[in-house]
Parts: C-alpha cells; sequence; structure tokens
C-alpha cells in the first residue's frame, strides 16, 4: 500500500556565492559542499571550506555484550589471542550456530590492546557495503565539529592513522572488498569472522562443534537435569550427526525438554534425514503465532530487526517475548536488541507461508516507516527498510518501491551511509522508470547526481545532474528541475575552483577549461578577471544566473530515449557458473556495455535486436551472492539498470564426502554431507570408470547411494564435483582416490623353516612400489622385501620357535592403502637333517 507523497513546498531561493567563499575554497585541503538532505524535490549542494573541518584522531572502545559461560574453545582462544598480540590478520569461519559470535564476545574483554594506540571496535557487518564500513571506521575514531564524510585520498589519509583492533563479525564481504578494507586501514589489526573462509593470508581458524563432553553439558544446560542413562548412546548419536553444532544441540535439548520427541526417536530422525530435520521437528512443534513470527524474520533474510520494530511488523502484541523464547528454543538468533532467521529454521517453513508473510512484511514496513517522524528511529530500523525495499522489488510492488525509497535516503545520506543510499536510490529509480513516474524519477536522478558530486565525482554528477533536469522539465516538475540546475551551478563553481588551483586560466565566459563553455555560472564585476578579483577584495560578489520568478521549461534538443532492461533467462547463476544471459527490452543498440557488479566477467555482448542482446558472463566461485544490479550503457551514456533481473546463490559446497577411497571392482555406500544443495544436484567424478549413484534428501544437506569402481579404473585421486542447475559449481580436489588391490597367488618356495633365515619369492598382481609384507600374530619376523615389479616381491622371513606350525596368514599392503591377504600361500615347518 504505497504513501502518498506529501505536497511539494516551493523550490528554494537561488543563493549568492561571496568571494570569500570561493577564496576559502581554493585556499582550502580539497573541494567540499554541505547538503541539505531534508528539501522536497532533493538534496541541495553548497559550496564550503574543507579547512573549517578538522576532525580529531580520538581512542574509541566499542565493544559488544559480554558472553558468560563459554564451553571449550580453548584451542581456537589461544590461537586468535597470538594472533592478535602479534597484530596479524586472524579469520574466524564456521557454520551457522557453531558459536563464532559467542567467542567473539568473550575474547572482546580478554585481548589485550593496550599496544592499539587508538583502541578497539566490534562492528557485524551483515551485508554493509564496504564503502560503509570504511565510513564506520572514520566515525569510530574520529571527532569531528560537525557531520563529515572524507572521500577518496582524504578519507585514506584519516584511515592510515587508525592504529585500533577491528573485529568484523557476520563477514558476508567477497574476498577483494574485504582485501579493500583491510588496505584501506594498514595500521589496524583485523579479526574477521564468517561461514567460508575467504582470505589468503594471516591465520585461519575453523571452528569446529563442541566436543562430546561438552556438547553433553550443554544439553544439561537446558535441559537443568543430568541426562539419563537410556539417553547416553542417542546423544552420542545426535551429538555426532549435527556435528557438535552448539544451536542444534540447542534445538534439540528444547525439543526433548518439552516433551515432542525423545532422545533416541530424534537421534534417528536426524542420522536418516540429516542435521536440517531439527529444524522440520521444530517448526512442526511451533503454534501458528509462533510460525508467523517466524516466517516474518525469515522475510526479512539476515536483515536484524530492532526488538522494538517486533510486535508493529508482525501485527502480535506479544511478538517482542515470543521472539525471545524462540531465541531461546535456538528458532532464532539474537544480536542485543536486535533478532534474525535461522537458516535450517527458515528452510523448514511451509513455502505457501513464507509467500504469505512477504507481502504482510510490505505493507507493515510501508505503513510503520511513513508513520515514523524524520531522524527519530527511522535509521535504527534501516537494514529492515532496505530488506524490504528488496522484497517489494521482488515483487514488483513499484510504488512501494519508490515510497520506501524516499523515506529512508535521507536518513542513509545524513548517516553517511552513503554505499547503501547509492543502493535505495538506484532501486527508486528504477522502480520509476518502470511506472513511467517521469517526477520519481527526475528526483532519484537528482539525489544520485548530488551523491557523485559529494563524492567529487564530478563527471558522474555533471551527467545525472544534467539528465534529471532534462526529464524533471519533460515531467512539468519545473520547481525540481530548479534544484537541479542549482546543484549544476555549484558543480560548475567547483570545477572552476579546481582549475584556479592548478593554475589554468578559465574560459572566457568563466567556465573550467574543456567543459564546453555554456552559460556562465556566474556574473562577473566589470573589467575585471576571475584571479584579480581573489587577490582584490572581499566585497566583490559572484552571483549565480538567476532564474525567472516563475521558471518555465527551456527550449531542450531532443534527449534520445533510455534503454530499459526488462528481464534476463536464466535470472539466477550459481558461484562458479558460466552461461549465455539473453536480455530483454527497448532501445538496445550496437556496442552496449554491460556490467553485472564485482565478480562476474564478461566475455562477449551481441545486440540481437532492439529489444534483445545476449551475454557471455563467468561468475567467479567466490562471487557475493544475492540480488544484482545489472547496467547497461550505450556509447553516449545512456544507461539502463535492473535490479530483479539477476541474482547470484551459492554454490554447493562439500563439508563430508565417505568413502575417501575404494578399490577397482569394489561398490559402497556414498554419504555426501554439503551446503547450498538442490534436489536437481549432479555429482562428477574426475578420471573415469568411478560411477557414483546418488539423490539428494528433502531437506538438501546430503546426498545418499552408492559409488561403483571398474575393475580397470585407473589408480590415483580424483576430484568430486558439485554443479547445481543454475550452473553453481565447486570442486573438492582429491577428495576420492582409486587405490590398489595388491594380490599374492603364490610364495616360491612355498614353506619356510624355523630359526633361520628364508628367502622367499611372492608373486601376484597390483603391487606398487613401497608394498610392504607382514605376518600379523604368527611371530615371524621379515628381515628384508624388495619390491621387484607390480607382479613380484621378495622377501627374508625368519620364524621363532613360537610360531605354529603349518600355513600362516600373509597380509600384503600397498601404500595407498590398499590390502590383502593369503592364507594358503607359505606353511612353516621343522628342517629335515
Amino acid at each position: 500500500m504505497a504513501q502518498s507523497p506529501p505536497a511539494p513546498p516551493p523550490a528554494p531561493a537561488a543563493r549568492s556565492v561571496t568571494a570569500e567563499e570561493v577564496n576559502g575554497l581554493v585556499q582550502g585541503d580539497h573541494n567540499t559542499v554541505t547538503m541539505n538532505y531534508s528539501n522536497y524535490y532533493g538534496a541541495v549542494a553548497s559550496p564550503a571550506n574543507a579547512a573549517a573541518v578538522t576532525p580529531v584522531l580520538t581512542p574509541a572502545s566499542l565493544l559488544p555484550a559480554p558472553c558468560a559461560d563459554l564451553l571449550d574453545r580453548v584451542q581456537t582462544s589461544s590461537e586468535l589471542t597470538d594472533a592478535v598480540r602479534q597484530k596479524t590478520l586472524a579469520e574466524l569461519s564456521g557454520a551457522q550456530g557453531i558459536g563464532k559470535s559467542s567467542l567473539l564476545r568473550s575474547l572482546c574483554r580478554q585481548f589485550d590492546v593496550s599496544s592499539f594506540a587508538t583502541g578497539i571496535a566490534y562492528i557485524e557487518q551483515r551485508g554493509q557495503p564496504v564503502e560503509d564500513l570504511l565510513q564506520f571506521l572514520f566515525d569510530a575514531f574520529y571527532t569531528a565539529p560537525q557531520p563529515t564524510k572524507p572521500v577518496g585520498a582524504q578519507l585514506m589519509r584519516y584511515l592510515q592513522g587508525i592504529q585500533a583492533l577491528v573485529i568484523v563479525d557476520d563477514l558476508t564481504l567477497t574476498r577483494d572488498d574485504a582485501d579493500h578494507l583491510r588496505n584501506s586501514a594498514p595500521n589496524c589489526t583485523f579479526v574477521l569472522a564468517s561461514e567460508q573462509a575467504r582470505m589468503t593470508e594471516g591465520v585461519s581458524v575453523r571452528l569446529a562443534g563442541l566436543p562430546e563432553a561438552e556438547g553433553r553439558q550443554l544439553l544439561e544446560r537446558r535441559l537443568r537435569r543430568a541426562l539419563a542413562a537410556d539417553e547416553q548412546a542417542p546423544v552420542r548419536d545426535l551429538w555426532t550427526s549435527v556435528g557438535g553444532n552448539p544451536l542444534l544441540l540447542v534445538q534439540a535439548a528444547a525439543l526433548v525438554d518439552a516433551g515432542v520427541v525423545t532422545f533416541t526417536t530424534l537421534a534417528e530422525k536426524v542420522r536418516t534425514g540429516g542435521p536440517s530435520q531439527l529444524g522440520a521437528e521444530a517448526v512442526a512443534a511451533c503454534t501458528p503465532d509462533e510460525k508467523h513470527l517466524l516466517a516474518m524474520l525469515a522475510a526479512l533474510g539476515e536483515s536484524p530487526v530492532p526488538q522494538e520494530h517486533v510486535a508493529a511488523i508482525a501485527g502480535q502484541p506479544g511478538a517482542a517475548e515470543m521472539l525471545r523464547d524462540l531465541t531461546e528454543r535456538g528458532l532464532a538468533q539474537s544480536h542485543s536488541p536486535s533478532f534474525t532467521a535461522v537458516a535450517s529454521v527458515t528452510a523448514a517453513l511451509p513455502a505457501s507461508v513464507a509467500s504469505r508473510v512477504r507481502d504482510h512484511v510490505v505493507d507493515h514496513v510501508v505503513d510503520w516507516a511513513a508513520g515514523v517522524p524524520p531522524r527519530d528511529d527511522l535509521l535504527n530500523g534501516a537494514p529492515v527498510i532496505e530488506h524490504t525495499i528488496d522484497t517489494a522489488v521482488a515483487a514488483g510492488r513499484w510504488s512501494d518501491v519508490i515510497a520506501l525509497g524516499r523515506r529512508i535516503e535521507t536518513g542513509l545520506a545524513n548517516a553517511r551511509r552513503w554505499a547503501a543510499w547509492k543502493a535505495v536510490l538506484d532501486r527508486t529509480l528504477d522502480a520509476a522508470r518502470r511506472t513511467g513516474d517521469g517526477a520519481q524519477e527526475g528526483w532519484a536522478l537528482h539525489q544520485l547526481g548530488t551523491r557523485a558530486l559529494g563524492l567529487e565525482d564530478f563527471k558522474g554528477a555533471r551527467s545525472l545532474l544534467t539528465r534529471a533536469v532534462a526529464v524533471r522539465e519533460a515531467a512539468g516538475d519545473t520547481a525540481g528541475a530548479a534544484v537541479s540546475e542549482q546543484n549544476l551551478a555549484v558543480l560548475r563553481q567547483l570545477e572552476l575552483v579546481e582549475t584556479l588551483k592548478q593554475g589554468e586560466p578559465p574560459n572566457k565566459n568563466g567556465t573550467p577549461p574543456g567543459s564546453g563553455g555554456g552559460s556562465p555560472p556566474w556574473g562577473l564585476v566589470a573589467g575585471a578577471t576571475v584571479i584579480a578579483l581573489l587577490v582584490a577584495t572581499a566585497g566583490a560578489v559572484y552571483a549565480l544566473s538567476p532564474r525567472p520568478s516563475n521558471p518555465q521549461p527551456s527550449p531542450r534538443a531532443q534527449v534520445a530515449a533510455p534503454p530499459v532492461v526488462s528481464a534476463a533467462n536464466p535470472s539466477a547463476l550459481g558461484q562458479g557458473a558460466t552461461a549465455r544471459i539473453d536480455f530483454t527490452g527497448s532501445e538496445f543498440e550496437q556496442n552496449m556495455t554491460v556490467d553485472l557488479g564485482q565478480g562476474i566477467t564478461i566475455a562477449s555482448v551481441i545486440v540481437n535486436s532492439s529489444s534483445s542482446l545476449t551475454v557471455d558472463a563467468a561468475v567467479a566461485p567466490d562471487a557475493a551472492t544475492g540480488a544484482r544490479i545489472v547496467s547497461l550503457a550505450t556509447k553516449d551514456g545512456r544507461r539502463a539498470t535492473c535490479s530483479t533481473c539477476l541474482s547470484i546463490n551459492p554454490a554447493p559446497v562439500i563439508e563430508r564426502f565417505a568413502p575417501h577411497s575404494a578399490r577397482p571392482g569394489s561398490d559402497g555406500r556414498l554419504v555426501v554431507i554439503a551446503l547450498h544443495l538442490t534436489p536437481n544436484t549432479q555429482l562428477s567424478i574426475t578420471g573415469g570408470g568411478v560411477y557414483p549413484k546418488f539423490v539428494v534428501d528433502q531437506q538438501g544437506n546430503q546426498i545418499g547411494g552408492t559409488i561403483t569402481v571398474d575393475p580397470t579404473a585407473q589408480l590415483g585421486p580424483r576430484d568430486v564435483t558439485l554443479t547445481n542447475p543454475d550452473g553453481g559449481t565447486s570442486t573438492c580436489a582429491g577428495c576420492f582416490t582409486v587405490i590398489s588391490s595388491p594380490v599374492i597367488t603364490t610364495a616360491t618356495p612355498n614353506y619356510a623353516y624355523y630359526s633361520q633365515t628364508n628367502s622367499i619369492k611372492l608373486t601376484g598382481a597390483g603391487l606398487i612400489a613401497g608394498a610392504t609384507v607382514t605376518f600379523p600374530g604368527s611371530n615371524m619376523t621379515v628381515d628384508k622385501q624388495t619390491w621387484v615389479n607390480s607382479d613380484e616381491i621378495d622377501i627374508n622371513v625368519t620364524p621363532s620357535a613360537n610360531t605354529p606350525p603349518g600355513y600362516q596368514t600373509l597380509v600384503v599392503s600397498n601404500p595407498d592403502g590398499g590390502t590383502s591377504q593369503c592364507t594358503n600361500c607359505l606353511y612353516v615347518t621343522t628342517l629335515i637333517q
């Protein structure tokens, strides 16, 4: 339910710019602007002197809530503490619920930060763009007389001065962005925590589940009693099946404590159905209200929901208390004081419930955001609103996208979260174009252009603001066009100031060299040049070109229609995929460029017609997952974007593969535990001669079946590859090995005498260099063995007096683990004198 925008106020009057301001800009550290975000028609930029703002580096201590009674983790804690002591990058990885956040919260107050001059800062990244994390570091460690957003080299210089311990939890950045974060603050020591390891340097620690004793202790804490004798064995099976994951053990304890199921039954279900069976059992035991609340969290993805917003968004008065109870049962995760969904629980929710709740969430967030006073608690709920915008985009609710975008973007800009600001503006621009709303399209272009101006991207700002003026005038929004024209005038002023700083003379009409001339941004005092005025007097005034009191659209050249991209086929690709993507839309032209975001390489672009083009693309294995903004551009810079056309799914990843090896001619049971499986995931093994037959379980985290090795299969390690229908693929190098089956058939001679060394030639097949021969339990000593070829190995053997007479069991073992035995090859006898 879209909200109607308020009636537009009068456009702001054009202001004058004094020579003191221009002189201050020339003398200042760098060009800068101040912005008034509160204007209905868009942010209004004004020139300012950077020297007036002098941030001061100050020590900070930003810590999360402590975590008491941490179980185990002694070795992991020691590794992380040693890395911090040595000021080395440390990376902590592990599955959801394994205890990464609890460990970091415990260690934050144990780290020795005395050697870090500017202190310590803890932050949950949870999808924030890297540019906003850099601004967070600036805001955390610098004090400024007014809100400041340094950009470019200026920001890098500020960040160079920070010498702090920075802990980033819930990291979802790509490896490139994580490197950018660290390289931008090179004097900081980073501790990064994520589900999958990303870095190629520093100390990498993979957090495993709790040991068995501590797992039992956690269960007993939750049950508030000791485990019974008949619970010991099933608890061991359960602990093994979930890999000691604390969150899954908490879920199990809650089910047993509530009397829903016994450990014996639960252990059997998890053994056959996989760890995700816990989520299914837990959801089945929930009340309808609890399922609705969990579906609400699921609809908001990884966006933490502040506790004060839970009841309003869920539409349930007791939702906050209910959510705390669900957290105690391991069905939601607390981030003090926000909450997020648990993946295994989300996957178990019925699809119909999830779909119904998504629309409900959009409705409530739109209504809630419309009723929140500006600069109140709106920014506190920003992650919820940002995710709801993406949800509204996926549902095609374009008017709601515009309403939410306009509501939250000012708060993001004021909070200096300019990367998130751009993402919201991009989606609003796309929604405005889809609905044909020229006024809203012009507003979004104006905001993007003003943002580019603030980032000193003068070329991008000129392009966007010029398009904003054209679109606004075409839509009859003359007041909005006036604001865009004013920001263009400020842009021309800043360009001229930059020219004067560099000692280049301006054009005769007062514009920077190479700017193409045009109307002067201000009138010059007769008979004087710009340089002379800067030196002569502070009383001279540069006035912005006045606009008529009732501005009318000025005649303009025909503006070519921008391209529009509306759909992609396929619309989803997996990490590691290589695919041909067909885009449909309008106004496509030859020689267009296509950008699908970081981590996706474009091999070729073929424009088939004005409404169709084809792209050959390769997705990097570590490309960021989630929705991508598709960007198409013509040769003259007209651009089309689509935020709903393409998304990147995570690739399937093997966590456990069994068996690790098998012999030629054998077959056995196949069990694969993996992340991000689908019912149609394919498994392949390199090298030929190995034939897996399998099915993916309904929970999508385990493959079961058989594996058969051909008798003629080549020996050696094999790579195992999983491939999803979306092309997402990953390979486990050397996960499976075809091992040899050595065979001994004949011994010559076939007897050995007591208490003397006997030279024996053993013949057979499949022997490889390094093969060994033993006589287990027979008190026979092999004094020497020589591998001759694949069919022969020679040994010297001495039976002791304790060796029983008769045939002895002979065991031959290859270095790759293959073994066999012969029970009637060699017998021990007494020497006949």
